[in-house]
């Protein structure tokens, strides 16, 4: 991470160099990921912040990447958002970050983001299966079905999720039942 954390420092100063190149994404400005440099390098160490569990930097790094952003960009705001959902429960604001992740799946959805909404359902999901709320976590990994897996089109890799996430709160529910079992 330190030297992750080395090149976001070097690539700083690369950004201020190239500021007056022109950039046009080919997703468009409101989906690209890179079409504001700063906001980005801040969700990138808002992440290193949270692969470290220090939830106080995430949601200061996401923060600051929110006020970077400009009009109508979008995918980074949903990316913002979706760090600080993750402060939230390293915090342990639970129902705070699962509110967070809903809407942030709905805003991707809305704007036809799959991607980033099945990655939301995933941890959605295991916020939820956490706290032993196996139905609703099926319920959000059958949403990452329907978003990435829908009736007559290709199911996209993303797919994994709903799939994999269906078969872990079932096998807690069967684990569950054969202890009970056992124990009567």
């Amino acid at each position: 991470m330190e030297t992750v954390n080395g090149l976001l420092n070097d690539t700083g100063c690369a950004s201020a160099d190239a500021a007056d190149e022109p950039f046009a994404p080919s997703v468009g400005r409101p989906a690209s990921r890179l079409v504001n440099v700063p906001a980005a390098m801040l969700m990138a160490r808002a992440y290193l912040a949270q692969l470290r569990g220090d939830a106080e930097g995430t949601a200061a790094f996401a923060s600051r990447a929110l006020a970077e952003l400009g009009e109508g960009e979008w995918m980074l705001e949903s990316t913002a958002r979706w760090q600080l959902a993750v402060a939230d429960w390293l915090r342990g604001r639970l129902a705070e970050a699962e509110r967070a992740f809903m809407s942030v799946i709905a805003g991707c959805r809305a704007a036809g983001e799959r991607g980033l909404a099945a990655a939301s359902c995933h941890l959605l999901g295991q916020l939820q299966r956490a706290q032993g709320r196996l139905d609703a976590a099926l319920g959000t990994y059958q949403q990452a079905l329907e978003i990435t897996a829908p009736p007559g089109q290709p199911a996209m890799p993303a797919a994994g999720i709903g799939y994999v996430g269906l078969a872990e709160p079932r096998a807690c529910r069967r684990a569950v039942s054969d202890a009970a079992e056992r124990l009567d």
